[in-house]
């Protein structure tokens, strides 16, 4: 006997329920770490507004007056955000429920360009010695951050197997992050890199390489290790390693009153995002 499924329609469903549909909708789409945080701004920014509300009322409620209520209580970025994923949400009700969200007429706002300090290739190369003649391997990674271009979650990610000393290029596939499980809980997510053009390989310069080969051939480190502990066991978070970048620059008496740092380096530039 066929077990009888109830249906769902625009006249009993509330946006509560819409969203656990539409998260499942989308869980095999997207990054694990992606649908998580889908769902920690459902859980912390959507789900307060409109968690009652039937879908059949949307269609009269104007979305744009709540839009200007989370401006008051949050940044321009995070609004842009909620307001994305909401529009995927009608997205997904106009196409199940034939109901007409008018999610045209929700403004998104671009987003702010942030100021972008590059620092000058004598401080550039002031922080190449100083890393060169470390032993910490974090401060090595600036190096690596350096000559790569990596980004912060890649290089917290990179284990020696990525490292192809023989080819002298290294394989950049991963990144390594934190996300939220809901009920303020969270992981550390190591995966795929976000998109596929973040997928690549860099060579390694001969600048870098002699600092790879003097460091391999010392300790050996076997394969699965992380590159920023020598662990396999121990890794460091991409805000960890931000504050570490932060702290080597006030050593070096740069950047002194930036208030967030980021790496973001690309080949001989160091990028410091205030």
């Amino acid at each position: 006997m066929l077990t009888k499924i109830k249906t769902n329609t625009k006249e009993n469903i509330t946006f509560e329920k819409l969203t656990e549909e539409w998260l499942l909708y989308k869980k095999h789409q997207i990054k694990e770490s992606s649908y998580y945080r889908y769902k920690y701004i459902i859980e912390k920014y959507i789900s307060e507004i409109l968690k009652n509300t039937y879908i059949k009322d949307l269609e009269i409620i104007d979305i744009n007056l709540i839009i200007e209520e989370l401006f008051q209580k949050y940044n321009r970025e995070t609004v842009r955000n909620i307001i994305i994923e909401l529009k995927s949400i009608f997205n997904f009700a106009e196409n199940k429920y034939n109901i007409n969200l008018k999610k045209k007429s929700i403004i998104t706002p671009k987003t702010n360009s942030k100021k972008i300090n590059i620092l000058q290739k004598d401080h550039e190369d002031r922080i190449k010695r100083y890393c060169n003649k470390s032993i910490e391997l974090r401060d090595i990674g600036i190096v690596m951050c350096l000559y790569t271009g990596m980004r912060i979650g890649e290089i917290c990610a990179l284990i020696w197997k990525d490292i192809d000393l023989e080819n002298r290029q290294i394989h950049i596939n991963k990144t390594l992050e934190r996300i939220y499980l809901g009920n303020k809980k969270t992981i550390i997510y190591i995966g795929e890199s976000k998109s596929k053009a973040s997928i690549r390989t860099v060579p390694i310069t001969n600048y870098l390489f002699s600092i790879l080969i003097k460091l391999k051939k010392t300790n050996k480190y076997k394969a699965d290790v992380f590159f920023l502990t020598g662990s396999s066991e121990r890794f460091i978070e991409p805000r960890n390693y931000q504050y570490w970048f932060k702290k080597r620059l006030k050593l070096l008496n740069y950047q002194k009153d930036v208030k967030k740092l980021s790496i973001k380096c690309h080949y001989l530039d160091l990028v410091v995002v205030e």
